[in-house]
C-alpha cells in the first residue's frame, strides 16, 4: 500500500499487531476495581489530549459548530502557502492562514509544522537557500495577519530521525541554524522540537546536548507516541530524568502525534493515551493523521460524529481539576472533580466483563450520590454515532466518603462516562 503521511516505523509496527499491540483486555476478565480519588487534584482541567494534526482542512471543513463542543486545545497545522499534499489529497489543505479563523472561534491554539512547507514525504529538500527563504516567508506571512493571535509554537521539523535529508548535513546542526534564523525574524514565539517519530533517550540526549552548546534549546520539547499506549507515562518520566541529568527545564512537553493506525479510532485506546498525558503533565497532545484531512483525525465522518467524538466531548465537558486515578491492568480513566459544582466526571475504558469504579474523597456529598453511566461503542472511523447511550441513572450509597459503581459487561473497545452528583 502507498506510504501514508506519518512514520514508516509505526506502520511497520502496526501491520501485524492486532489486539496485542493495542493492549486491549481479553474477552473474559475477573472483576477489577478502578480507583478515583477526588481529594487528590493533579492539575486544572485543560483538555490537553484534545488536539489534532491536519484536523482542520479548509475554512468549512469541518464546520465550526462541530469543533465547539470539543474545546480543542491545540491544532498542529502546515505553514502558510505550503507545497504539501498529505495522504492523497489533491488540493492544498490545512494552511494555517485558511483555518485560523475557525481555530480562534473554537478556542484552540495552533502550532506550525514548518517542514510541511515541502512536497513529498519524506520531504523534497531543495537546499539551504530554499529552506531559509521559506522560513523567512512563513514569518512574514503570519506577521501580515495580525488577526492570528493563537500560534503558540514554530515546529522546525517533523520526524527528523528519518525525514531529514542527508544532503542538509546533520540534523542537530540544521536545527541550530534554523532556530537562529527564526529568532532573527521572530523573537518571541516559542520554538518546538525535535519531534522525533518515537521516544529514544539517546537521540534526545544527543539533540539536547548539541542544543545546549549552540544556545538553541527549544522552548517546547516534542516527540511522537505511535507505538501503543503502554509505556507512554514511563517515556515522559524518562524525559524528565534526562532534563535533570542535563540541567535543563523543566520544559513544556508536546506529544504532537499519538495513537497508531489501529488505535486512533478505538475510544478505549485513545482514552489510555489521554489519561497518561493528564497524569504526567504534558502541555498538549495531537491525534495522529493517518487518513483524511479535515475530519479531526477520524472523530467525524462526512461531517457527522463517530463513536470517538463522544468520548472527546465527555472529556471537554469536564470542569474543575483533573484528579488522581489508579488504573487497573486494562481500565484507565480521565477523572475530574468540580468542587464548586460538586460534580465528578470519570471517562474510563479498557476492561472487559464486570468491573467496579470506586470513587473516594466524597465526604462533602452526603450519604448517597446519583450516578449516571453512559457508553459509546468502538465502532470505527466510518460509522456515524448520533449520540452516546445512557445505560443507567441510579443512587449509590456513600460510606466513609467512598462510592462504588458496578459496570456490568464492560466493552473493552468502547468508552464510558460516569457522572456523580450528591443525591
Amino acid at each position: 500500500m502507498p506510504m501514508q503521511r506519518r512514520s514508516f516505523l509505526t506502520l511497520a509496527a502496526a501491520s501485524g499487531a492486532g489486539a496485542t499491540f493495542l493492549g486491549l483486555a481479553p474477552q473474559a476478565r475477573a472483576l477489577s476495581t478502578l480507583q478515583v480519588d477526588v481529594s487528590r487534584p493533579v492539575r486544572p482541567v485543560s483538555q490537553v489530549g484534545s488536539g489534532t494534526l491536519y484536523g482542520l482542512a479548509l475554512p468549512d471543513r469541518p464546520p465550526v459548530d462541530l469543533l465547539l463542543p470539543l474545546k480543542l486545545n491545540t491544532l498542529r497545522q502546515p505553514p502558510p502557502n505550503h507545497d504539501h499534499f498529505p495522504n492523497g489529497e489533491t488540493e492544498h489543505v490545512g494552511d494555517v492562514l485558511d483555518i485560523a479563523g475557525n481555530a480562534i472561534e473554537a478556542g484552540a491554539d495552533i502550532t506550525v509544522d514548518m517542514a510541511d512547507t515541502f512536497s513529498g514525504f519524506p520531504y523534497n529538500w531543495a537546499g539551504w537557500d530554499d529552506w531559509l527563504g521559506r522560513v523567512d516567508r512563513m514569518i512574514a506571512d503570519l506577521r501580515a495577519r495580525p488577526d492570528i493571535t493563537n500560534v503558540t509554537a514554530w515546529e522546525i521539523w517533523n520526524e527528523p530521525d528519518w525525514t531529514w535529508s542527508g544532503s542538509a548535513g546533520s540534523f542537530n546542526d540544521g536545527w541550530a541554524r534554523t532556530y537562529q534564523r527564526l529568532r532573527a525574524g521572530d523573537a518571541t514565539t516559542p520554538i518546538m522540537g525535535p519531534s522525533y517519530s518515537y521516544w529514544n533517550a539517546d537521540m534526545m540526549r544527543g539533540f539536547l546536548t548539541a542544543a545546549q552548546a549552540s544556545g538553541t534549546v527549544p522552548e517546547v520539547i516534542s516527540w511522537h507516541e505511535l507505538r501503543g499506549w503502554q509505556g507512554v507515562d514511563s517515556n515522559i518520566r524518562a524525559y524528565r530524568a534526562l532534563e535533570q541529568e542535563l540541567g535543563i527545564g523543566p520544559l513544556p512537553i508536546s506529544i504532537n502525534e499519538y495513537a497508531a493506525t489501529d488505535e486512533i479510532d478505538v475510544p478505549s485506546t485513545v482514552n489510555h493515551y489521554i489519561a497518561q498525558f493528564e497524569r504526567e503533565g504534558v502541555r498538549d497532545a495531537e491525534r495522529a493523521f493517518w487518513f483524511e484531512a479535515g475530519t479531526l483525525n477520524g472523530l467525524l465522518h462526512n461531517n457527522q460524529p463517530t463513536a470517538s467524538y463522544w468520548m472527546y466531548q465527555w472529556y471537554a465537558e469536564q470542569t474543575g481539576d483533573i484528579v488522581s486515578v489508579t488504573p487497573t491492568q486494562y481500565n484507565d480513566a480521565v477523572a475530574a472533580y468540580d468542587a464548586d459544582q460538586r460534580v465528578v466526571s470519570v471517562v474510563f475504558a479498557g476492561e472487559a466483563g464486570d468491573n467496579t469504579i470506586q470513587v473516594t474523597g466524597l465526604n462533602d456529598f452526603g450519604s448517597a450520590v446519583t450516578g449516571t453511566l453512559e457508553y459509546t461503542p468502538g465502532s470505527g472511523r466510518t460509522t456515524v454515532v448520533n449520540a452516546p447511550t445512557r445505560i443507567s441513572t441510579q443512587t449509590y450509597p456513600v460510606s466513609n466518603g467512598t462510592a462504588s459503581v458496578l459496570v456490568n459487561d464492560e466493552d473493552h473497545l468502547g468508552a464510558y462516562r460516569l457522572v456523580l452528583t450528591p443525591a
